[in-house]
């Protein structure tokens, strides 16, 4: 069974994003700041990050850029999603190795779809 870690600090989006993917099969696992992210992550093995871009403690480059430094691009695939529009910060993400980004609004049903395609390879 293929393990998530989802981090938003909306906690009533955690709890859509974990009954749609569990729902789906997936086993996971939601938290609300960037730290307690990073401690699992260092704690744990996931197949998956799926994050929110804007977050209160700091933005998905800012993520990127600290996954990058203490566990290195192979440690777990990151998914972000996010409402921002910007051409540029899409971009930067998956330079960083980000290997998706999903623009809301979305359904749960393309939610699904894309996550499962990201974890069959």
């Amino acid at each position: 069974m293929k393990r998530i870690l989802a981090l938003d600090d909306d906690p009533v989006n955690n709890h859509i994003m974990e009954y749609y993917l569990c729902k789906a099969g997936f086993e996971v696992i939601t938290v609300n700041n960037t730290q307690e992210a990073l401690h699992l992550i260092e704690q744990e093995v996931f197949d998956l990050l799926i994050s929110d871009f804007v977050l209160q403690e700091m933005n998905g480059v800012d993520l990127m850029n600290i996954l990058l430094n203490r566990f290195g691009s192979d440690r777990i695939k990151v998914v972000f999603f996010s409402s921002e529009d910007d051409r540029a910060v899409r971009q930067k993400v998956l330079e960083l190795g980000a290997v998706a980004w999903i623009s809301k609004p979305y359904t749960n049903t393309y939610f699904i779809k894309r996550i499962t395609s990201l974890l069959q390879n």
